[in-house]
C-alpha cells in the first residue's frame, strides 16, 4: 500500500499473493518510487518470465518482488532457493536488490567466488545481490556457524557494501580479526557484519552481546559507513560506553542502540534503552516482551531514531503520550549523535498490547512508525478512524517535523549572576530539547512541548567578557556577558620601532587605577586616572642589537612593551592576541591580531577545510587576520588550526 504524505489518500492498494499463504517480512523503495518486497511463501507466488526462479524448490521458499511505482504491475517476482525467508532488503543506486534472510537448507543457490558456499548447519543466515532486472543473482552468500544464525536487517552504502545485523548462537559465527569483538558472550549474540562490494569478502564481522540472550532486529549506516544497531537484550553485562544514555540494565529485558565505528573495531556509543516494568503482547506469530527495540533510522545529523514495544517506566522526554495504555505499548524514541540523551521519547498505544516494528526517518520531513495494534482506542485521526475488526490490525503514525522560534537569537548580560527566561515557540505536540556549550550557563530547563520557556542561569563574571550559547532544537541563542573585570586595557602588548617614539595605551575602567613601569627606557607614564582613559607613554630609542621588553602596569592588569633592536639585530617573534576561540554549530567568524616587529614578513593557513581564512593571508609587522567557520553537520566536536608564522591558534566548534 501506497500512501499520500500526509496519509489521508491511499495512492494504490494491491494484494500481492497465491493461492497458498504468503507473508511479505520487509520493504524498501528506490528513487523511482518502485517498491521492492521481501518475505516467504508457501507455493504459487505470482513469478515473472524470465525471473532468477520461477518455481520454488522447496517450500516455504523466500520472494524478492518489485513493484513499479504506479503499483499496477510486477516489474519483477522470483523464489530464492531453499526453504527460509526474505527478512530485509535494499536496493543501491543502480536498482539492484540486497536480501537477506535465513534458510535452514544446504540446497540454497550460492554463486562463484562468495564468501561463504557451504552451509554450516542449523538455520544459515543468507545474502543474496540481484541484479536489476531479477533474472540472476550478481551474488549469493551463506551467513553462519553450525548453531542458528537469523539475519534481521540490512543496510547499503554507496560503494555497494552491505551490513546486515542480526543473532547468532553459534560459536562459530565468522567473525574477523580486528572486529571489536570475535566471540560469542552468550548463549546468543548479536551481530553486525560488512560484506565488500562483490559479495566475496568480509569487511568486518563482530559479536556484540553480554552474558545472556541478545538480538539485534535493525541496522541504519550515516554517510560515514558508522552503523547503528538495535536490538533487545537480557544480559545485565551488555556493552555500554562511558556517558551512555543508560549504562545499567532495567529489567529483564531491554532495547538497546550501539553506534560502531567505520572499522567495525570499536563502539562510539552504546546504551541500553528501557525500563524497569515488562510486559508481552502476542501477535499470530510471536511474542512481543518489552522492553526491546525493533527497528532504527538515523537522520541527517546523526541522531538516531527507534521504534520497538515498552513497558511501564521507559524513559520518555517531551512524550505526545506520557504513560502507557496497556499491557505493552508501542515507543519511538530519538537519541543524539553521542548516545548520551533522549530529546525525544514517547508512547504510541490504547487499552491493549501496541507493538512499533519499524521506523523511518522521511526525506520530505517528519518520522514515520509502522507496527500493529490489539487496542481498539489507539487514537488516530487520519485515513482510517475505526477498526476493521479483526483481532490485531496494522497502524501508521507520521510524527512532524517540528520547527522551532526563539524569543531572541542572543542578548548582552551584566557581570554579575542572575537567572532569566527564554521564550520559545513551537506547534502543539512538538518537543524540543535543550543544551548549552559552557559551564557558567546553568540549564534549569532540558526538555519541553510546544510553546514554553527556558529557564537558565547566568554565573556572576569576575573575568574578561565571554560568550556562550543555549541551543533549542538546533536554534541558537547567544549570551554574551561583559567584563567583571575593574580594569581592562585594550590588548595585552605590542611591537615597537627601534626608533621609539609617543604612544597612547587605552584603559576600560569603573574604578581608580595607577599606572607604573618596570624599566627606565619606557619614560613620560601618566600616572594615574579613573574610569575610562588613555595612558600615554614614551619609548626611548633602542641602540643595541637586540630586542628588549618592558611592562607597564594598571592596577595589576600588564601591558607587554616588546622594542626592536638595530637593523643589524633584527630577529624576527611573533605573537597572537589569544590562544584559541569556539563556534556554535552554526558557524561564524572572527579576528586575532598578530603583533611582530615592523619589516617581518607572515602567512596565514588553515589545517581544515571548515576554517577559513577571510583576511590577512599574509602581512608584514603587526596585522589582523579573519577567519570564519562553516557549519558543522558532523554530529561530534571539531577542531582546527589557524597557523601563523609558526604561531598555532586553536579553533573548536560544538555539534
Amino acid at each position: 500500500m501506497k500512501l499520500n504524505p500526509t496519509m489521508t489518500t491511499i495512492l494504490y492498494s494491491t494484494y500481492l499473493g497465491g493461492s497458498f499463504p504468503d507473508y511479505g517480512r520487509a520493504i524498501t523503495v528506490d528513487s523511482t518510487g518502485a517498491a521492492y518486497i521481501t518475505g516467504s511463501s508457501i507455493g504459487r507466488f505470482p513469478t515473472t518470465t524470465g525471473a532468477f526462479r520461477e518455481l520454488a524448490s522447496v517450500t516455504p521458499a523466500p520472494f524478492v518482488a518489485k513493484l513499479d511505482p504506479s503499483g499496477a504491475a510486477l516489474s519483477y517476482a522470483t523464489y530464492l532457493d531453499g526453504a527460509g525467508a526474505g527478512m530485509a532488503i535494499a536496493v543501491d543506486s543502480g536498482g539492484s536488490a540486497y536480501v537477506a534472510g535465513s534458510t535452514y537448507t544446504a540446497t540454497f543457490t550460492t554463486t562463484t567466488g562468495a564468501f561463504q558456499r557451504t552451509y554450516a548447519g542449523g538455520t544459515d543466515g543468507f545474502v543474496v545481490k540481484l541484479n536489476p532486472t531479477g533474472s540472476s543473482q550478481v551474488y549469493s552468500t551463506f551467513l553462519g556457524g553450525s548453531s542458528e544464525d537469523q539475519i534481521t536487517g540490512i543496510r547499503v552504502d554507496s560503494s555497494g557494501a552491505a551490513y546486515v545485523a542480526g543473532f547468532t548462537s553459534s560459536t562459530d559465527f565468522p567473525a574477523t580479526a580486528g572486529a571489536y569483538r570475535n566471540a560469542n558472550s552468550g548463549s546468543t549474540d548479536a551481530f553486525v557484519t560488512k560484506i565488500n562490494s562483490a559479495g566475496s569478502a568480509l569487511v568486518y564481522s563482530t559479536f556484540l552481546g553480554g552474558s545472556n540472550v541478545d538480538r539485534a532486529h535493525g541496522i541504519d549506516i550515516n554517510s560515514s559507513g558508522e552503523a547503528y544497531v538495535a536490538g533487545q537484550t537480557y544480559s545485565s553485562s551488555f556493552p555500554t560506553t562511558a556517558g551512555a544514555f543508560r549504562a545499567s540494565h532495567g529489567g529483564a529485558a531491554d532495547g538497546f542502540v550501539t553506534r560502531l565505528n567505520a572499522a567495525g573495531s570499536g563502539l562510539l556509543y552504546s546504551t541500553f534503552l528501557g525500563g524497569a516494568g515488562t510486559c508481552l503482547v502476542n501477535d499470530p506469530f510471536r511474542q512481543y516482551i518489552c522492553d526491546g527495540a525493533f527497528s532504527i533510522s538515523v537522520d541527517s545529523t546523526a541522531q538516531a531514531w527507534v521504534a520497538g514495544i515498552a513497558g511501564p517506566g521507559f524513559p520518555l522526554s517531551g512524550a505526545i503520550q506520557p504513560s502507557p495504555g496497556g499491557s505493552g505499548d508501542a515507543f519511538v524514541a530519538q537519541l543524539n549523535a553521542s548516545g548520551t540523551s533522549l530529546p525525544f521519547s514517547t508512547y504510541i498505544g490504547g487499552g491493549g498490547g501496541d507493538v512499533a516494528l519499524s521506523v523511518a526517518v522521511s526525506g520530505s520531513g517528519g518520522t514515520i512508525v509502522a507496527g500493529f495494534t490489539n487496542s481498539t482506542d489507539l487514537p488516530v485521526n487520519s485515513l482510517q478512524t475505526t477498526r476493521g475488526g479483526g483481532g490485531a490490525e496494522g497502524f501508521l503514525s507520521l510524527l512532524s517535523t517540528c520547527s522551532v522560534t526563539l524569543g531572541s537569537s542572543g542578548s548582552f548580560f551584566p557581570k554579575t549572576a542572575g537567572a532569566y527566561l527564554l521564550d520559545v515557540s513551537s506547534a502543539p505536540g512538538c518537543a524540543w530539547s535543550t543544551s548549552t556549550d559552557a559551564s557558567w550557563v546553568a540549564l534549569n530547563t532540558t526538555a519541553g512541548v510546544g510553546n514554553g520557556q527556558v529557564s537558565y542561569t547566568v554565573a556572576a563574571n569576575a573575568g574578561p567578557s565571554r560568550t556562550a550559547h543555549i541551543t533549542v532544537a538546533g536554534q541558537t541563542y547567544t549570551i554574551q556577558q561583559v567584563t567583571g573585570q575593574c580594569i581592562t586595557l585594550a590588548n595585552t602588548g605590542s611591537w615597537f620601532p627601534q626608533s621609539g617614539g609617543a604612544y597612547n595605551l587605552q584603559v576600560f575602567a569603573s574604578c581608580p587605577w595607577t599606572a607604573s613601569v618596570n624599566v627606565n627606557w619606557i619614560t613620560g607614564v601618566t600616572p594615574a586616572g579613573s574610569g575610562d582613559g588613555v595612558i600615554q607613554f614614551t619609548l626611548a630609542a633602542n641602540n643595541s642589537s637586540s630586542s628588549r621588553t618592558g611592562q607597564i602596569d594598571v592596577s595589576g592588569s600588564t601591558y607587554t612593551v616588546n622594542q626592536v633592536g638595530g637593523p643589524a639585530g633584527l630577529s624576527c617573534s611573533y605573537s597572537l592576541s589569544r590562544g584559541s576561540d569556539s563556534f556554535a554549530s552554526g558557524g561564524g567568524s572572527s579576528s586575532l591580531l598578530v603583533s611582530t616587529q615592523n619589516g617581518c614578513q607572515w602567512t596565514t593557513s588553515t589545517n581544515s577545510s571548515w576554517l577559513a581564512i577571510t583576511a590577512g593571508l599574509a602581512g608584514s609587522g603587526e596585522g589582523v587576520i579573519g577567519y570564519s567557520a562553516d557549519r558543522n553537520t558532523s554530529g561530534a566536536v571539531r577542531s582546527a588550526a589557524v597557523n601563523v608564522a609558526g604561531q598555532s591558534f586553536v579553533v573548536t566548534q560544538s555539534p
